[in-house]
Order: C-alpha cells, then structure tokens, then sequence
C-alpha cells in the first residue's frame, strides 16, 4: 500500500486506514446494526488490517470500546498504526 501524507503534517499514512466505529459502539445499517463484534473478532480485524499494509486507525472516545481495543491490540503486535482520536 501506497504512503500518502497526512494534511500538511509529516505523518506518512497508508490510503486506506481502519475505521474503528463499529469496533466498539453500536452503530449501523441492516440486519447487523447495532451489533459489537466479540473481542476475538475485533483483534483479528485489527490484525488482518495491519499486516494489508494498513498504518492509520480512526477512533475516538465515543467509540466506545474501541479505543480499549485498539489499545489491547497494540500490546499483541510490534507493529504501530498511526491512530486518529
């Protein structure tokens, strides 16, 4: 995945990051609004994202869980997403 820099910053992010909404709060469309995915669930997501070249996270703290997540993840791999709170 191609860098690209973030806003006038130095920051060098991936294209596509990892929005992390659904992770934690209850939020959505469908069948499936509303529903957290268990915890397993989301580290894997996390995983699968970071090693497809993924290096920018998107949280905030009416994210609910997500920021503990993210932060749990971040404990399990040496990797070190750029996150946006």
């Amino acid at each position: 995945m191609h860098p690209r820099r973030l806003g006038k910053t130095n920051l060098m992010i991936s294209e596509v990051g990892l929005g992390a909404l659904e992770m934690g709060a209850k939020y959505g469309i469908g069948e499936d609004a509303g529903n957290i995915p268990p915890e397993p669930e989301a580290m894997e997501l996390m995983r699968a994202a970071v090693e497809a070249g993924v290096t920018f996270f998107d949280s905030a703290g009416a994210y609910a869980l997500s920021e503990a997540r993210i932060g749990k993840f971040l404990k399990t791999t040496r990797q070190r997403p750029t996150i946006a709170t």
